[in-house]
């Protein structure tokens, strides 16, 4: 997510007008209060960005991870062979590991993308 670099008038009002990565536009903040207000959009970045990062991928460490299915790691924590206190994981495909981890615990609400095909896992 970042700011746009130009105020935008938007309702007869300068704005700050915040957008993700496609452009959209995710929060617009009024102009109308000032400097205050250019930093309110940047403050409100930074905490998003903090809480999100861009989505980054490497290579897979052989040595110091497990890799497995998803499907193999879901059966693992069902099965109680994998839990928090073990270790960490982090979604991958077949040959690359991203920024995003997980938790044995996590599985139940985790929405997990379509390119997730694996997991490396990281034990303690």
């Amino acid at each position: 997510m970042r700011l746009r670099p130009e105020t935008e008038w938007i309702s007869f009002q300068k704005a700050h007008v915040i957008e993700d990565d496609d452009g959209n536009v995710v929060c617009v903040v009024n102009g109308g209060i000032g400097e205050k207000a250019l930093e309110i959009a940047e403050e409100l970045v930074d905490l998003w960005n903090e809480e999100h990062p861009p989505l980054r991928f490497e290579e897979i460490r052989r040595r110091s991870t497990d890799l497995m299915t998803l499907e193999e790691w879901l059966e693992c924590c069902e099965d109680e062979l994998l839990i928090d206190d073990d270790g960490w994981g982090y979604l991958a495909t077949k040959t690359k590991e991203s920024n995003i981890s997980i938790s044995p615990s996590d599985r139940h609400h985790f929405d997990f993308p379509e390119w997730a095909t694996h997991i490396c896992w990281y034990n303690k």
